[in-house]
């Protein structure tokens, strides 16, 4: 079966099309974040579809704004999660609550390449993650981080 790839609002798409017909597939989210609830609501969708999907790849994007809302998402998601869930963070600068200082991205069953460590001890995602902060950066408190919330 060819791969495909749809358009269309992300929260009805997990409940219409999972789990596919093969089994296997990769799921990128991208909310809006207009709402105050997004980060509640991407919780709970991804707790619904991994239900549905356990085996699938999960690609969430967020935004890197303020830290207290974004350490609350990955707070939730460390503690109702699904397993073998991955927090990866580019910051161009340092934290500021006012503005955008990066993006984030859930993985959820990461491929293994992407997670394989290195004689360093790093993964190829970090190391990736690294050599942008470093060729990105704006300002002072460029970094990349790499969490597992849920091994």
């Amino acid at each position: 079966i060819p791969p495909s790839v749809r358009e269309m609002n992300g929260y009805t798409a997990l409940k219409a099309m999972l789990p596919p017909k093969e089994r296997r597939g990769i799921v990128l989210i991208d909310p809006p974040f207009e709402l105050r609830d997004e980060y509640a609501r991407l919780v709970e969708a991804l707790a619904e579809a991994h239900r549905r999907f356990a085996t699938g790849t999960y690609l969430i994007w967020y935004p890197l704004k303020d830290p207290a809302v974004s350490g609350e998402f990955l707070e939730r998601l460390a503690s109702e999660g699904p397993p073998k869930t991955l927090a990866l963070e580019l910051q161009v600068m340092a934290a500021d609550p006012m503005r955008m200082t990066g993006s984030g991205m859930i993985l959820v069953n990461p491929p293994f390449a992407l997670t394989e460590k290195d004689a360093d001890g790093k993964s190829a995602a970090l190391s990736l993650l690294d050599s942008l902060a470093a060729t990105f950066a704006q300002a002072p408190g460029a970094c990349a981080r790499e969490e597992w919330l849920k091994a």
